[in-house]
């Protein structure tokens, strides 16, 4: 199944300060299938699937992925494309009138 990318989607994505990481477990999880980490790992042929945590983690809690199912102790992950970005970003300060 293939996933339809918005101009906005794309535009948020390119302003982000990802590295090449980030963006290549994107460009798995953009194919529409859910993937474990360390189907992930195995794929991008890192040495260990701890590697590619950070980058995971930091996709999950901006909304790029989240998710799909668990089964038994796996996390099977997936691309989200209809992200909205945040009013809030983590650490800002906002004032009320």
């Amino acid at each position: 199944m293939k996933q339809k990318l918005s101009n906005e989607y794309l535009t948020d994505l390119a302003k982000q300060n990802f590295t090449t990481m980030h963006y290549k477990i994107l460009l798995i999880l953009l194919t529409g299938k859910s993937y474990t980490q360390a189907q992930i790992a195995e794929m991008l042929e890192v040495k260990h699937r701890q590697n590619i945590t950070i980058p995971i983690r930091e996709l999950t809690e901006q909304g790029y992925i989240t998710v799909d199912y668990i089964e038994g102790r796996s996390k099977y992950l997936k691309a989200m494309t209809n992200r909205k970005s945040p009013e809030k970003l983590k650490g800002q300060l906002y004032f009320e009138d």
